[in-house]
């Protein structure tokens, strides 16, 4: 009895079979012990607050949740205390009460109560009363005791579902279980075995490996507590338990077994009960120990059973759901109470009997006061074992009977967790038709349910979860119901993307028409939804592309409100997006926002350019007006006139210099700015690198003094790039984008045609260049070396051939002058023919698609405007104050909801947004498509619902199909 028993053997009473007439628990149980967190927790209900502290430090902490559905193992939090177990079990193994009292101070008694154990210890609820039980640490188990354990610590199950008394019985230390009796431990307590303490006596005593005198004391000390069940039914009772334990050899006593069954006789423990093979009497008979059992034993009545002892009997064993309610019936409002509420092991009988799918003993319990709210040991509330094992009337049932007062329920913290146990569970196949996991969802989704589908729960959201069981449906609906789109998956020290890639286009678009309601102006719910009123008003909900907001308005952070928008438009799947008249009234209402600092950003630059023109021009003049001075000065011909207008060319040129500096001063803080705060975005636009190769040619023409030439050239080159950037920066404004977009496609293409072709174009540049350089050393043609003809080479392509020059180079033998044409053919067939027509269909053809998709190019382009404008003013310090100018969804004076009359003849009243009514204006072309877009959905509803909602579901199994079989696409046909 000693500290030196191993650990491994202290259970294995619990453990071992109690014989073959013992079956398990139920089908679902199992006696496998997870690794996982155990936790801190002050007994109180533990706040919304706290639970969103452990989620993200169980993520930063790199700690594993496990996610076992069958078996409960999943703690859904964890606590911010961070006294570990190893310190408390430390003082419990050598019992130093001195210690653990000063850790008693130090800490509080919850924390020792509850420390938190390593990754590494394998345990899921053990308090400190059951270490000081196991460590057998009397006085530490006092001190522990001192403070007054309520009953969730005092009868707290571990991963057996035994409380400290039950180990304490396991354990054989009649010390221990009397401290813990005197407590106030449940003398009545069962494990998830349904034994109670006798049983646990039986098996220990059929063992042998305690002292008699041990197992005398502490059957004695059992036996004479007030209210304790004999006869507890765990398949067998205590003493039915006992009887079949006992060997065939007569007059024979095993370890004290016939005493044991003596005592319990003598206690009033009924003979006449089942005993596996007939009735214990019988079976006693059959091993010729009835006699010795009942030897000087006065058969006294059984002593009245406790009414929660009988009821856990009952469910144990399955009676009768009659028989269950006339039990309930029989008993007063407050026995009846504490019957349905008491535990089986680790479970309240709410959990068991939804885990074995019995809804008519969960109506019964319920009806008669079960709290569907009591938290498991695992953390868990009975709705999250609904959800896992997906049976629709129980998970509508328990959902209807958590409303308080009629109240929707609050589910804000349990949200991500519940919706993980519906969709992995979903996953296993079961045919009976009760069971419907995506019914459950549906339920889950309605109005009278608070939900917070922006939850994150180990790096995850709703959608995330979703989005990994490729559920589209689910995902559409998360979307609508304002699921942040733009969310990033974290794991430890990792940040993964959003579910873009797992999200299908047509998904998206039904979500994003879920996210347009009609808003009725009066309450009249009533009112018809008359698509033309001047007051018809719908809700445009932009929750999914906007991060929840903090609970902290004060301290909330500033967004870009179009940085998901922007991830949509860079997705090739999903770019046509933009197109939905849902964005289309947000990219024009922020437009509209930021026209003012286009506008003036487009000014500036305009008058930069035309100061530059003027710059270069004047110092171009000074410069050649030098070159004749110095000229002049060189042939001993000065000219006063000449000095004069060089000194008037400089007072001009310095006057545009200072102008144009402080210009390219703010260009050029305006570049540091964007590369400092927005690096990746800004190394991929084209226009930075023109701004910055113009700041650099405007500092080098003001400091630097060329030739003519040079200056010159560079002049040339600064006019190229800067007229170039203004009809750039000019084609932003969404009635030009098209245009530029032209230019850009067709540019590229032709770079990329350029490219591949240019071998071809540079073969016969050195074969022009052999065949017509001329013989003679004086002779000087375009042929005459490879730079020279490569231009020509360039001209010729389009189509300026100027044969008859061309032809006076070729040779009058008639062999050269064959071979000579013939290459003078295949350059007008494979350049000029070929290549020229190539590219210019293809121009046409970039054009047509371009001006196809008009809409799509300007919406883009007025969006990425929108993101680089938002993104200076959210990066720069100076300009972050000021964020309100541009924001419309979000921050203090707004939220992600605009409400659009667009049917209103003023413009300026057509778009209303915020909390401060703020209101903007709405051109007609976005305001027709939201009403056709309305319309059509209308009369969809009206044939029968959202084509997209019927071939959803079909996309989802073909998407499923090909990535589990992607073989399937390389037989198929053409």
């Amino acid at each position: 009895m000693g500290s030196k028993r191993s650990h491994s053997s202290l259970f294995d009473c619990l453990t071992s079979s109690s014989g073959s007439n013992t079956p398990p628990l139920s089908p679902t149980s199992t006696t496998t012990t997870t690794t996982t967190l155990s936790h801190c927790v002050p007994t109180s209900p533990i706040k919304p607050t706290v639970v969103r502290w452990a989620q993200k430090r169980t993520s930063a902490q790199g700690l594993v949740m496990v996610a076992d559905v069958e078996n409960q193992k999943t703690p859904l939090m964890s606590s911010q205390e961070e006294l570990r177990a190893e310190r408390v079990i430390s003082l419990l193994e050598h019992d130093n009460v001195g210690k653990l009292r000063e850790m008693l101070d130090e800490w509080g008694k919850n924390c020792v109560w509850r420390p938190r154990p390593n990754n590494k210890e394998i345990a899921l609820v053990e308090t400190s009363l059951h270490i000081a039980v196991k460590k057998n640490a009397p006085r530490c188990l006092q001190a522990l005791l001192d403070g007054n354990p309520p009953e969730e610590v005092l009868d707290a199950p571990d991963d057996d579902g035994a409380t400290p008394l039950l180990v304490a019985v396991a354990e054989a230390q009649p010390n221990l279980v009397e401290m813990l009796i005197n407590a106030g431990a449940h003398i009545n307590a069962r494990n998830d075995k349904g034994q109670s303490v006798l049983h646990i006596l039986t098996y220990i005593t059929s063992r042998g490996a305690e002292s008699e005198k041990v197992l005398q004391d502490l059957t004695d000390l059992l036996l004479r507590q007030k209210g304790i069940d004999l006869e507890p039914h765990a398949h067998l009772t205590p003493l039915a338990a006992a009887a079949s334990k006992l060997p065939q050899e007569h007059g024979v006593s095993k370890n004290g077994l016939i005493s044991l069954c003596r005592k319990l006789v003598n206690a009033g423990a009924s003979l006449q009960e089942d005993g596996g093979d007939g009735t214990i009497e019988k079976v006693l008979l059959n091993k010729q120990a009835l006699p010795a059992v009942l030897e000087d034993v006065e058969q006294l009545p059984p002593p009245k059973r406790p009414a929660k002892s009988q009821f856990l009997d009952m469910i144990f064993m399955g009676k009768n759901i009659d028989d269950v309610k006339a039990f309930l019936r029989n008993q007063s409002p407050k026995d009846a109470h504490a019957a349905v509420n008491c535990r089986l092991g680790k479970q309240t009988l709410l959990f068991y009997a939804i885990n074995i799918s019995n809804e008519a003993l969960v109506e019964v319990l319920i009806n008669y006061g079960a709290k569907p709210r009591v938290l498991e040991v695992t953390n868990e509330l009975p709705i999250h074992r609904a959800a896992s094992r997906g049976h629709w009337s129980i998970f509508n049932l328990i959902i209807n009977h958590m409303k308080i007062n009629d109240r929707p329920v609050d589910l804000k913290d349990y949200t991500v967790s519940i919706i993980q146990k519906l969709m992995e569970s979903n996953k296993k196949k079961d045919t009976s038709p009760e069971i419907n996991h995506s019914k459950c969802l549906q339920r889950l989704m309605q109005d009278d349910v608070i939900l917070n589908l922006n939850q994150e729960w180990m790096g995850q959201t709703a959608l995330h979860v979703a989005a990994s069981f490729n559920n589209q449906e689910a995902m559409s609906e998360f979307l609508s119901r304002g699921a942040f789109l733009g969310a990033h998956q974290t794991t430890v020290a990792h940040d993964h993307s959003n579910i873009l890639d797992s999200l299908l286009p047509a998904t998206l678009e039904r979500a994003m028409d879920g996210c347009i309601v009609h808003c009725p102006i009066t309450d009249d719910v009533s009112e018809n939804e008359n698509i033309l009123n001047e007051d018809h008003r719908l809700k445009l909900d932009y929750r999914f592309l906007v991060p929840p907001t903090s609970e902290d308005i004060e301290n909330e952070r500033s967004i870009n409100e179009t940085e998901t928008l922007m991830d949509i438009s860079r997705s090739n799947r999903h770019r046509h997006a933009i197109k939905h008249p849902l964005v289309q009234v947000l990219l024009y209402a922020k437009w509209r926002k930021v026209l003012p600092l286009y506008l003036l950003n487009l000014g500036i630059y305009f008058i930069f350019v035309i100061i530059l023109t003027a710059f270069v021009y004047s110092v171009k003049d000074l410069r050649i007006l030098e070159a004749q001075a110095k000229n002049d000065l060189a042939s001993g011909s000065g000219n006063g006139t000449i000095n004069e207008k060089i000194e008037n060319k400089q007072v001009t040129v310095n006057c545009f210099m200072g102008i144009l500096l402080p210009i390219t001063i703010y260009m050029l803080i305006r570049e540091v700015f964007q590369i400092f705060f927005s690096r990746e975005i800004y190394l991929k636009s084209i226009e930075n690198y023109l701004e910055w190769f113009l700041v650099v040619i405007v500092i080098v023409l003001c400091s630097a003094r060329f030739a003519a030439d040079v200056t010159r050239h560079l002049a040339a080159w600064a006019m190229i790039v800067a007229w170039y950037e203004f009809v750039l920066i000019l084609g932003r404004a969404p009635p030009l984008a098209i245009y530029v977009t032209m230019l850009r496609h067709v540019s590229w293409n032709f770079l990329k045609l350029i490219f591949l072709y240019g071998a071809l174009i540079l073969a016969f540049t050195i074969s022009f260049n052999i065949i017509l350089q001329p013989t003679g050393a004086d002779q000087d043609t375009d042929f005459s070396d490879f730079w020279s003809t490569l231009p020509k080479a360039i001209v010729m392509a389009t189509g300026e051939f100027e044969y008859s020059d061309l032809s006076q180079h070729f040779s009058r033998r008639l062999i050269f002058l064959t071979s000579a044409l013939l290459v003078f053919l295949l350059f007008l067939f494979l350049i000029f023919l070929v290549l020229m027509n190539v590219m210019n269909g293809l121009a046409v053809t970039d054009t047509q698609k371009v001006v196809e998709d008009a809409t799509l190019h300007s919406l883009t382009s007025r969006l990425e405007l929108i993101y680089l404008i938002e993104s200076l003013f959210l990066r720069c310090p100076g300009l972050h104050s000021h964020m309100e100018k541009v924001q419309l969804l979000s921050g203090n004076k707004y939220k992600p909801v605009l409400y659009a009359q667009m049917n209103k003849h003023i413009k300026k009243q057509r778009l209303i947004s915020g909390k401060e009514q703020f209101r903007s204006k709405l051109d007609d072309y976005s305001a027709e498509c939201l009403r056709n877009h309305r319309l059509q959905k209308l009369e969809e509803d009206k044939e029968g619902g959202d084509p997209l909602s019927k071939y959803l579901p079909v996309l989802q199994k073909l998407q499923d199909v090909l990535s589990t079989h992607p073989q399937v696409l390389q037989h198929s046909g053409p």
